[in-house]
C-alpha cells in the first residue's frame, strides 16, 4: 500500500467579511475560518447558498453587500491511498 498527498490551492478573489464568505466565481463559496463548501441552489429564481445540514439561506443578494475584493489562497489537502499488486 502506498500514501500520497495531494495539495491543491484555491484561489479566491473576493471577500464578505460580515458573513464570513470567499468566493471566486458563483458556483464555489467558502465559508473561511472552517474552510466549508457551501451548496449552491436555486430557490423561486433565485440564487442561494447553504451551509452542509443547515436549514437557513443566503442568497446571492445578501452576499455582495459588503464584498471586498480581496485575494485568499485556500488549501485543500486530500490523502490518497493506492494499492500496490506486490
Amino acid at each position: 500500500s502506498f500514501q500520497y498527498i495531494i495539495i491543491q490551492m484555491i484561489i479566491l478573489k473576493f471577500y464578505n467579511p460580515v458573513l464570513q464568505l470567499a468566493f471566486s466565481d458563483i458556483k464555489m463559496v467558502y465559508k473561511i475560518p472552517e474552510n466549508i463548501l457551501l451548496y449552491t441552489e436555486v430557490h423561486q429564481g433565485c440564487l442561494y447558498y447553504r451551509l452542509p445540514g443547515a436549514a437557513k439561506r443566503i442568497s446571492y443578494q445578501q452576499l455582495k453587500n459588503g464584498l471586498l475584493k480581496q485575494t485568499i489562497q485556500l488549501p485543500l489537502i486530500s490523502f490518497q491511498h493506492l494499492h500496490l499488486p506486490f
